[in-house]
């Protein structure tokens, strides 16, 4: 039985505020569907919010699971929910992981919570951010297992790790280029390095991504490709991940005037990941993540800045 209650409590109220959080502008919108898009970057000083959920498999009942009809193990971030808030050059991000290890039987959750800066010069964008990321118990179990009992997949119980706090230091750095035809678009090359003092490994990741509009003023689709490379090792997050190349597709749906829907897979390297006993099994030195994300005014916006775990 785990005496950290008041822990929990506090980390719904967290994720309750997130999700409950309503946001309006003045910004000038497209009215008409018609009407194409221009092939150009955000504009700094504006208002951007995302909402987005991020599941690591597609396993979708017993019955897939036992045929081997899924994409990906039920272990390490099983489920991640995340905010973003951008007004003008200021950008507040709060990240929300819920974590398992099958293999050494032990879960925790993490709350990242930082606060980054946006500056552009001759065509390079820097954004250093500052915050704190916390470990413990924020209900990621009653979550993992209420998404079972609804896909009637095997609940997970296994005990919580001790719990802690941390702080990091990132910076981003990154030049996008217009592309003209045949192959019009967005081409972004990106560097983020991320410092952390206990809990999660730092690491710098390289990375190059593309966009295009296939449907002007409708629908872009970008993909991502780059690497996620480790300085060192924590206990309790090392033993379920290891340096390597990753790839990324994404389709952003103008759904109406400002308001953006994206959903997309990505594929992060992996190791020691397990499945529930009753299924087949499988090599999984991969893991995705497949995405949905609900914004507001985040035409053109790369997959760079938000992809988590």
């Amino acid at each position: 039985m785990r005496d950290n209650h008041s822990n929990k409590g506090i980390g719904f109220i967290l994720l309750v505020a997130i999700c409950g959080s309503t946001f309006g502008s003045s910004i000038p919108t497209i009215p008409f569907t018609h009407v194409e898009t221009p092939i150009g970057l955000n504009e700094v000083r504006d208002l951007k919010v995302f909402l987005a959920v991020i599941n690591d498999n597609n396993t979708g009942n017993v019955e897939r699971g036992k045929k081997g009809l899924y994409i990906g193990p039920d272990d390490f971030l099983t489920v991640s929910i995340f905010f973003r808030l951008h007004m003008d050059t200021w950008r507040l991000a709060l990240t929300y992981n819920n974590v398992t290890s099958r293999k050494k039987e032990y879960r925790y959750d993490l709350i990242f919570g930082g606060l980054s800066k946006h500056y552009e010069k001759n065509g390079i964008e820097v954004k250093p951010e500052l915050g704190l990321v916390w470990k413990g118990d924020c209900g990621g179990d009653d979550l993992q297992n209420w998404f079972h009992r609804g896909k009637d997949l095997p609940e997970l119980f296994v005990p919580y790790c001790e719990g802690g706090l941390a702080a990091f230091a990132a910076a981003m750095v990154s030049r996008p280029i217009k592309l003209s035809r045949p192959c019009e678009g967005i081409l972004t090359s990106s560097m983020e390095i991320r410092l952390i003092s206990d809990l999660v490994p730092s690491r710098f990741s390289p990375m190059l991504g593309y966009q295009a509009e296939v449907w002007p003023g409708r629908l872009q689709v970008e993909m991502l490709a780059g690497a996620r490379l480790y300085m060192n090792e924590i206990d309790e997050y090392s033993n379920m991940v290891r340096s390597g190349t990753f790839a990324a597709v994404n389709a952003k749906f103008r759904v109406y005037e400002n308001f953006y829907f994206d959903t997309g897979i990505a594929m992060f390297p992996a190791q020691n990941l397990e499945n529930d006993p009753i299924y087949k099994d499988k090599d999984h030195s991969y893991i995705p993540q497949i995405t949905m994300v609900f914004s507001w005014n985040s035409a053109w916006y790369g997959l760079y800045n938000y992809l988590e775990y």
